[in-house]
């Protein structure tokens, strides 16, 4: 058995070529279980990191808790840390938002600020009471612009109700004075700013919350009443953490996503459809690398039958030559499999690196992605490297032992003669001419040569078909959960049945950075049925290439209907006429219910004619969502009824998300593509080696180099 080992060792030195294309194989195959299985390990660290930043380094939060029961969790040895905070009070202060007229000043102790305090933009943490740090949205929600550095006096009190009852950041503000909400007991403190910081998390400050949270700190002896009380628990009982606290005399919620992420990370990810999508995408990587490591060992096989039959008549069993070819498979993966660990690797860090450049470009807040090796996805790799060589060579292995000595010795087996004659058609000759004739009846009599070839084809084009047809399905359903808004900031306001008067704010000649805007009119409450401005309008039916004064008295009907068909709406007895039945929605209108309808606003005018309160919703997308909004604030100037939301930092997490999986998706693809690559080109090439013979013999007879090239071409037609 030595004396093989060494022949077999001997036989992949002077076979160079085809052994590092079969190392390569395996690099890529094992590389690519790498980088899947270790992506999807920083994509959850990741997650992890920016969930802690964004609500912090805690599993649950327990609200009112008596200072005298702290001592409870801090002797309980699940806690591996606690976060404590106190609610110092609301103070008025100057803000355009009406249901958001105050500060609402929380105490952080020193563990508190570095593990549950919102991600810093600019400045630094409070490091005495005297300090105090705002959120972004103080300036685009509020258009308070307070700055770091500045001096704020803030009257800090109790907020209740008429009846005295206190009121809390649950607690909307009510707006109109019939409520008679007031803040008593205020004390005056004066605070300097040294930080800003990212809105608080729901949890914090939910998005109805009266209150902009402003951050001071406050020492561990210091704290007194009640505080909240925020902690994180071994992984174990972060398990069963519900179950736990069922009957928890204090309020308290979850940080949920977190304790997913860190207990069950498969169900972080579109409900564990994610963690399917990553066994699929393992599995079809071991079939696509099982037919490309395959291919190589056939045609080693191939190369060496006439070395077999010599070993077999001199009494080689097949038990011997099978374990040689598996020898062979040992020492392509001892050199492959490590390789390919090492590639993946560093697939997995440049893509980080290409992540974090997209990530940055939007924002330095948005979610970042962090390289992280994962032993188990290691481990993973080598086993899914050990399984899939050992199918690869093991059809090879037990193709060689059967091969009979005599055979093996002529090296027939591949060849079958049959004694009717092979015929090619006329038209092969004449536009291939002779080279075209041989190459034809070449295909027809080793047909199982080139059969592994277009298997070969056959398999890597499905594959990269089926798979970019998987993650192009996955991507859209990311988008679909994250529901990804196409604008970024939007008016509310009445038009008072004056247009003309709010054509000031949706003029894209007035503002620069405006992308895309729609004025956003609904004929009822419950009809369904918008107008989206004349000029959104314009560009929508351009698109659906449909001529303005043909269905401008029509309905343009989105995922319902057919043309003809009549539409009922109960905010007026007239029927609508649906002129045409799409799909596509325009701008501003994805978020709308489907089935919907779209008319002209000449129509709507005619239907709801002179309204007197009607709400109108303009959307705007905008390359600079903050100087927009700062724009047209100075032209709503004394106006009051209007409702102005930014929503770019929103829009700009989820798009974040998108792109992380968009190239973590399209990144399986270009390397599957490179396996399919060199499945082909490996199996390609080393028939081609194997053939030497036959063309030195068509070369000796007269085949010119023109001839020879037609040959190749049209067994590259056939195969293709």
């Amino acid at each position: 058995m030595n004396l093989l080992n060494k022949i077999t060792a001997k036989n992949l030195k002077l076979n160079r070529k085809r052994t590092i294309v079969t190392i390569i194989g395996i690099m890529l195959s094992v590389a690519l279980i790498t980088t899947v299985g270790s992506v999807y390990y920083c994509m959850i660290q990741s997650s992890i990191e920016y969930e802690v930043s964004i609500k912090g380094n805690y599993h649950v939060g327990y609200h009112d808790v008596p200072i005298s029961d702290l001592d409870t969790f801090r002797n309980d040895g699940s806690v591996t840390k606690m976060s404590v905070t106190k609610n110092l009070g609301y103070a008025e202060i100057e803000t355009k938002n009406e249901y958001k007229p105050y500060a609402f000043v929380k105490a952080y102790t020193k563990d508190a600020l570095n593990n549950i305090t919102s991600r810093l933009v600019e400045g630094r943490l409070p490091e005495n009471e005297n300090e105090i740090v705002i959120p972004t949205h103080l300036k685009t929600n509020g258009r308070n612009d307070l700055k770091v550095g500045d001096t704020v006096t803030l009257n800090i009190g109790e907020r209740v109700n008429e009846t005295g009852e206190v009121l809390t950041q649950a607690n909307p503000y009510g707006g109109d004075e019939s409520s008679q909400e007031k803040i008593i007991n205020t004390t005056a403190k004066e605070y300097k700013i040294v930080g800003i910081v990212e809105r608080p998390a729901r949890n914090i400050e939910p998005y109805d919350a009266p209150g902009y949270t402003f951050v001071t700190y406050i020492d561990d002896n210091a704290l007194t009443d009640k505080v909240d009380v925020y902690l994180r628990y071994t992984k174990e009982e972060a398990k069963n953490l519900a179950g736990r606290i069922e009957d928890s005399k204090y309020e308290y919620d979850f940080n949920n996503y977190l304790i997913i992420l860190e207990t069950d990370p498969g169900q972080a990810f579109a409900d564990g459809e994610f963690e399917i999508l990553v066994y699929i995408v393992l599995g079809i990587i071991v079939f696509a690398s099982v037919f490309c490591i395959k291919n190589s060992f056939d045609i080693s096989i191939t190369e060496r039958i006439k070395q077999f039959g010599m070993i077999r008549s001199i009494g080689a069993t097949k038990k011997q030559i099978r374990k040689s070819v598996f020898y062979e498979a040992t020492i392509l993966g001892i050199i492959g499999i490590p390789l390919g660990i090492l590639l993946g690797c560093l697939a997995s860090f440049i893509l980080c690196i290409v992540c974090q450049y997209f990530m940055r470009g939007s924002s330095d807040s948005s979610i970042q992605m962090t390289f992280a090796v994962s032993p188990m996805a290691i481990v993973l790799s080598v086993v899914l490297g050990i399984i899939t060589i050992y199918f690869s060579s093991l059809r090879s292995a037990m193709r060689a032992s059967k091969v009979s000595p005599i055979d093996s010795i002529r090296n027939s087996a591949g060849i079958k003669i049959n004694a009717k004659k092979i015929r090619s058609p006329k038209i092969i000759k004449k536009l291939f001419g002779i080279g075209g004739e041989i190459s034809y009846k070449n295909l027809k009599r080793n047909k199982k040569k080139y059969r592994t070839t277009v298997i070969s084809i056959v398999v890597s084009v499905c594959i990269f078909i089926a798979l970019s047809s998987f993650m192009g399905i996955m991507l859209s359903a990311v988008e679909d959960e994250l529901k990804v808004s196409e604008y970024n900031i939007y008016m509310s306001c009445f038009s008072n049945g004056d247009m003309d008067r709010y054509n000031k704010y949706i003029s894209t000649t007035r503002f620069e950075n405006i992308d895309e805007y729609t004025v956003f009119r609904a004929l009822g409450y419950y009809d369904n049925i918008y107008a989206v401005g004349e000029e959104q309008y314009s560009k929508y039916i351009k698109e659906l290439g449909l001529n303005y004064e043909d269905i401008k008295d029509k309905a343009i009907s989105i995922g319902d209907g057919q043309v003809g068909d009549k539409v009922q709406s109960e905010t007026f007895d007239e029927t609508l006429q649906i002129g045409y039945v799409t799909d596509k929605k325009p701008f501003g209108v994805h978020d709308a219910d489907t089935p919907c309808v779209i008319i002209s606003d000449e129509l709507f005018d005619k239907l709801l004619p002179q309204q007197p309160a009607e709400i109108m919703t303009i959307y705007y997308h905008s390359t600079d969502a903050d100087k927009l909004q700062d724009d047209i604030e100075e032209l709503l100037n004394a106006e009051t009824h209007y409702y102005l939301v930014n929503i770019e930092e929103n829009v700009r997490q989820s798009r974040d998300l998108v792109t992380l999986v968009g190239i973590f998706l399209y990144g399986f693809i270009i390397v599957i593509s490179l396996i399919g690559v060199t499945n082909i080109f490996n199996t390609i090439t080393t028939n081609m080696e194997l053939r030497k013979p036959e063309f030195a013999m068509l070369r000796s007879v007269g085949m010119t180099t023109k001839e020879f090239n037609r040959m190749i071409r049209l067994e590259t037609v056939f195969m293709g």
